[in-house]
């Protein structure tokens, strides 16, 4: 028996050395502000967005999680601003959008690949991540002006469009989380990310296809607070190792 207590102690070394403690699931809540690029006339014109997020960690910097996201775009020339006699053309489009999207997504973190425990640097921006995924936004248009004329003022054109609707959208995300100092394994991070939605059918804005001359997409940046929970032993014996 006293034979085997050196190889046992030596098992179970190795396999203490080979997990690390780390967190299962990541609540987070937060803001910021949403600029859209779509086919009307657009200007700087951000408008508040909040999300929440939920997260299940694969490992310790890859996750997998679904967000709902409810806010406004507005863009486009209102019509208090345009300007009798002047022809527009198509940009004289605007749109007011009380949206709302759910997405599921997928990130990868710089932790993952770096050996930041020997490094300062690396372990000050080990959250650093890039993510993608796919969502389902719906739009509630409002105040979508249809209706210009052609050069002289004597032909008006409808634009055609809807004011409800379902669409897919394409999440891209990069970000980091910031996580707060302490000798223990902490249970808070601080969140940047900004993410660019990308609407493949391209009526963000609420007009038709023979009015898009482009892709709509819009860009959120926002800042958040994640809490971590369910600790665990996480194996770090995997496809990416550091």
């Amino acid at each position: 028996m006293k034979k085997l207590l050196p190889l046992f102690i030596l098992i179970f070394g190795c396999q203490f050395r080979s997990h690390s403690q780390s967190y299962k699931y990541t609540l987070s809540l937060g803001g910021g502000v949403a600029q859209s690029y779509t086919d009307v006339q657009n200007s700087f014109n951000p408008q508040k967005v909040f999300h929440i997020n939920a997260d299940y960690l694969l490992k310790e910097f890859i996750s997998v999680g679904a967000e709902y996201q409810y806010g406004k775009l507005i863009n486009g020339i209102s019509p208090s601003n345009k300007i009798e006699g002047v022809n527009y053309g198509y940009l004289a489009g605007y749109f007011e959008n009380d949206f709302k999207q759910l997405n599921i997504n997928a990130k990868v973190g710089l932790g993952q690949f770096a050996d930041y425990k020997n490094n300062d640097f690396l372990r000050k921006i080990r959250g650093l991540y890039v993510g993608a995924g796919v969502g389902l936004i719906t739009t509630n248009l409002k105040n979508n002006q249809r209706n210009y004329k052609y050069s002289g003022g004597t032909i008006t054109y409808l634009l055609p469009g809807s004011e409800i609707e379902r669409m897919i959208s394409v999440p891209l995300n990069v970000g980091i989380d910031l996580y707060f100092k302490g000798k223990s394994l902490r249970p808070l991070a601080l969140g940047i990310n900004t993410q660019v939605n990308v609407v493949p059918n391209d009526r963000l804005d609420g007009y038709d296809n023979d009015y898009n001359k482009r892709k709509d997409l819009y860009g959120f940046t926002s800042l958040s607070l994640k809490y971590r929970f369910g600790y665990t032993n996480i194996f770090t014996s995997n496809i990416f190792p550091r």
